[in-house]
């Protein structure tokens, strides 16, 4: 049996060996999208993938940010899916900046790791 664990290493329970996997990709219909919006949301992604490893150690852990870990992980789901949608089209990334903004003001403690990944896609949205 193969599941996938934080950092996109898998265990294979069998044989207790470690081996690298890799992301899924992300589903863009590039034809419709700005090559700004596709790297907002590629950062996102990275950013709502170490979102959701923090979630599944601090749920094994019984840690009591949990419940703050799983709204930061779910506010960066919807924020991929805002900017990866074709209709309605992806809201302008002048207004994805400050909401961004804010999800990296709530990164400390347990989710301060994401911080900085969040940081690097208020970058690229400037530099959009």
């Amino acid at each position: 049996m193969v599941w996938l664990v934080a950092g996109n290493v898998g265990v294979s329970q069998a044989r207790g060996k470690r081996y690298a996997v890799r992301p899924a990709p992300v589903a863009v219909d590039s034809a419709r999208m700005s090559i700004a919006h596709q790297n907002v949301a590629h950062a996102v992604h990275k950013a709502r993938d170490e979102a959701k490893a923090i979630l599944n150690k601090l749920e094994a852990e019984g840690h009591p940010q949990t419940g703050q870990s799983s709204a930061l992980y779910l506010a960066l789901v919807m924020q991929q899916k805002r900017l990866l949608a074709v209709d309605p089209p992806p809201p302008p990334l002048a207004q994805v900046i400050p909401e961004l903004a804010q999800l990296a003001s709530e990164c400390s403690g347990p989710l301060a790791p994401i911080k900085p990944l969040l940081d690097e896609a208020i970058r690229i949205a400037r530099a959009g």
